[in-house]
């Protein structure tokens, strides 16, 4: 088993721990990652929260059979796609 998928197997079973170590593995590329989209800070920073939360409230909709990175990056963008969309301002 991969570490993402380890990862994802602790916070299944409630570990915050986990949730804060795939945090530090992935947050300065989805910070790149949504910053293409996205250029406030604060929106960015909201667009993370909501992928942490997702991802806390049902870890196993990551753990397809896709590698965890590209799985992450298809909700990510999924999340910034309505972010966008909500916001009067699209940039």
């Amino acid at each position: 088993m991969n570490q993402d998928l380890l990862l994802l197997s602790k916070i299944t079973s409630r570990d915050k721990k986990a949730l804060s170590d795939l945090y530090d593995k992935y947050v300065h590329y989805l910070y790149n990652l949504i910053h293409r989209y996205i250029t406030e800070v604060h929106r960015i920073e909201k667009v993370i929260r909501q992928l942490f939360d997702c991802i806390w409230k049902a870890p196993q909709s990551f753990s397809e059979s896709k590698p965890f990175s590209k799985t992450l990056t298809i909700f990510c963008l999924k999340i910034i796609q309505k972010e966008k969309a909500c916001s009067p301002f699209n940039n």
